[in-house]
């Protein structure tokens, strides 16, 4: 049996030595995954970085399709345009300086994304 714990589990591919999302690059992360071009990628809700969309935005686009406050974080529920959902934990503080709401489009970034080949 494995444990993850709390983690955000989605798919890529390497394209010309290049991380994608979709038809999106997961800029500045080089890859090399020894041949192998399909990825598992593992981040969890608390190194996901969520910012409002604006046009020339890096990240991943996304819309905020759940909010919950509990406790001393803010807990978003995500919907890359892939079709994968992503869960965000913000401090309040975060969350409020965006000023985001249900529906709203963002950009998603991630601090220690983990990505493993798919054979």
């Amino acid at each position: 049996m494995d444990f993850l714990g709390q983690v955000n589990l989605f798919r890529g591919r390497v394209e010309a030595g290049r991380l994608m999302v979709g038809p999106w690059p997961l800029a500045p992360q080089p890859a090399d995954l020894n041949g192998h071009r399909k990825a598992r990628l593992f981040v969890r809700p608390h190194e996901v970085e969520v910012r409002r969309q604006a046009n020339g935005s890096p990240g991943l686009p996304a819309r905020v399709v759940r909010i919950h406050s509990a406790g001393p974080q803010v807990r978003l529920d995500l919907a890359l345009e892939t079709g994968d959902l992503l869960r965000a934990e913000l401090p309040h503080e975060a969350f409020h300086q965006a000023a985001l709401g249900l529906g709203d489009p963002v950009s998603v970034t991630f601090r220690n994304l983990r990505v493993f080949a798919e054979p």
